[in-house]
């Protein structure tokens, strides 16, 4: 007689539940304690990406722009296809004053997934803080073409012909 034995089909491992409450806590806008759930399901499973990425967006709710640096640098080594882990790093490296670096990881999230139409509001909003007037009403001009939220305003503001 074959016993198998395993993870029921549906069920989820401990490091995803509690992935996922930290999502929950996320959503009610507590950022903190969606931090200690996504620590705890690191370290549970330090090779799962999907709580880096999300402790990472907290961190940046939380305006901890270094430390969700970090954990969004290991979201990406982990799994670098993640278009919206470089869109989030770039977010946070730009508000940690690292322009080129913020341009560096937006233009990877442009690579992984162009249809990440946000990035285009992102990027310009970053050769505009460095002083790229050109590249930033590029940019704008895309995300507007996208239907981005506030890229109207944004080449309104810039004066991009």
């Amino acid at each position: 007689m074959l016993v198998v034995i395993g993870v029921a089909a549906g069920a989820q491992s401990p490091a995803a539940r509690l992935n996922r409450m930290g999502n929950d806590t996320a959503r009610a806008g507590d950022w903190a304690a969606a931090v200690v759930f996504y620590t705890r399901a690191i370290g549970l499973e330090p090779d799962f990406a999907e709580p880096f990425y999300n402790r990472g967006k907290a961190k940046l709710n939380l305006e901890e722009f270094e430390s969700a640096i970090t954990d969004l640098s290991e979201a990406i080594r982990l799994n670098p296809a993640n278009a919206d882990a470089w869109n989030n790093r770039g977010i946070a490296r730009k508000k940690a004053g690292d322009l080129v670096g913020a341009i560096q990881d937006y233009d990877t999230a442009i690579r992984g997934d162009s249809t990440l139409a946000r990035v285009y509001l992102n990027r310009g909003l970053a050769h505009f803080t460095k002083g790229d007037r050109v590249a930033a009403c590029e940019d704008f001009l895309r995300a507007a073409n996208k239907g981005v939220a506030g890229a109207d305003a944004a080449l309104r503001s810039v004066n991009c012909q």
